[in-house]
């Protein structure tokens, strides 16, 4: 492996885990007690996975809008 390879990786475990801090601390929902929780999908790639109560009105709006534009394919 390059030395520059390792640097990336090194460098991209150190922002998953600089990710992983802030998102702890930051709520996921204004509207309902979501969770949020970040999560390392390939070395570099961090994806922060939020999980909404199925009464959040921010989350039915959002799914209503998702259905919406399927129908409209």
């Amino acid at each position: 492996m390059s030395a520059r390879r390792s640097q990336r990786m090194r460098d991209a475990r150190r922002a998953a885990k600089t990710i992983s801090a802030h998102a702890d601390g930051i709520p996921a929902c204004p509207d309902c007690p979501a969770t949020a929780a970040p999560w390392e999908q390939s070395p570099g790639v961090v994806v922060i996975k939020v999980v909404h109560d199925l009464d959040c009105p921010w989350f039915k709006a959002h799914e209503a809008r998702n259905h919406r534009l399927g129908e409209a394919r």
